[in-house]
């Protein structure tokens, strides 16, 4: 599945992925990568969101997915 491939990476901590676990809690509440990105996007704005985001990665991982998500970035 390419979302589960990509999930691991959906951080601003590159020299940590998000592991197993935190990826299938990250799935569990969110059911589409665009679930995700809104949640993440929804969670630096309303606790109550950050807290089912907490929930799944980890109190620590927690700002490093809302960051990814809220950043833009550049390819080259």
């Amino acid at each position: 599945n390419a979302v589960m491939d990509l999930l691991p990476f959906c951080t601003t901590d590159q020299e940590r992925p998000l592991s197993k676990e935190q990826v299938i809690g990250l799935s569990d509440v969110a059911g589409s990568l665009k679930e995700v990105v809104l949640l993440a996007l929804r969670a630096s704005v309303d606790g109550e969101a950050a807290r089912v985001l907490e929930e799944a990665v980890g109190k620590e991982r927690v700002a490093s997915v809302v960051e990814f998500w809220a950043d833009e970035y550049v390819v080259e």
